[in-house]
This record gives C-alpha cells, structure tokens and sequence, in this order.
C-alpha cells in the first residue's frame, strides 16, 4: 500500500480491498509469537514490513529446527505462519477473492467513465454541428444584408445627384 524506501502512497493506497487484506495479513502475523518469530530471525517494523536475518534463521534452524518447524507449519503442519499466510494470499488472490473484486470494481468503474466520456463527446460533436449551421446561416444573412445594405447605399447615392 505505501512504498516504505520513498515514504509516498502507493497506486492503490486508498483501495478498501488492499487495506482489508494488509489488515488480515497483520492480524496472521501479529497472532504468531512474537518472540519466536524474533528468535527465528523474522521481525515487523512499525510500517508492517516484515525482515527475516538469514544468520538468526540459520542459527535457529541448525540448533532448533523443531521450533522453526513449529513455528512456519505448525504442530500439525497446517496451523503454522506460513500455512496461514500462504492460505491467506491464495485467498485473498482467487478469482473470487478480494483482489480480484476491487479489480473488477476499478474496471466496472472505467466502463462507466469511457461510456460516459463517449457520451460527451457525441454530445459535444452534436452541438458543434448545430454551432456550425447556424454560423452558416448568420453567414448567409450577413452576405444578403451586405448586398442589400449596398444596393441601398447605391441608390442613395443616385437620389443624390
């Protein structure tokens, strides 16, 4: 949603659908221990970006790989962060997930907008048609006024002499 190294919004910051899924996503892995996830090299800045130190991870993987495991797969290999995280995204990216419903809202409302716009500019040729006939026939008019404003002049000037 943000763009944390240029501290600006994202394309989609304001979209209920992303703030639905990020908020879902924190919920995920702020439920895991936090002091297991540290202990395994995986922490959460304050923006929610999550950092995983290979070292901490290695470390922890050579002297406590059961608790590596429990914490990514669970005790059951279903329950972990990592399972509930990749079912969480499989989720929330599925064709009838969250992503993909504020996609086709985004479309439904560009549909709107082009047909809109299509309106307008029928509309907008429309009236610049009416705007040239009736130019055409001011055009006209004045042509006949100034050949009768002319012929009038010359008999003026002939009831003159």
């Amino acid at each position: 949603m943000t763009r944390p190294r240029r501290k600006t919004g994202s394309a989609l910051l304001g979209d209920d659908a992303l703030r639905n899924v990020k908020a879902a996503l924190d919920s995920v892995i702020n439920n895991a221990d936090p002091s297991t996830l540290k202990s395994i090299g995986i922490t959460q800045s304050s923006d929610g970006t999550l950092s995983v130190d290979t070292k901490a991870l290695e470390r922890a993987m050579e002297e406590h790989p059961d608790v590596v495991k429990k914490v990514l797969l669970g005790d059951d290999g279903k329950s972990g962060l990592a399972a509930a995280t990749g079912g969480f995204v499989d989720n929330a990216l599925a064709d009838s997930g969250a992503i993909a419903k504020s996609e086709h809202e985004v479309q439904e409302t560009l549909n709107g907008i082009s047909s809109r716009y299509d309106t307008e500019t029928r509309r907008a040729s429309a009236l610049m048609e009416t705007y040239r006939a009736q130019y055409a026939q001011l055009d006209m008019f004045l042509n006949q006024s100034n050949s009768a404003n002319a012929a009038f002049s010359a008999q003026m000037r002939l009831l003159r002499r």
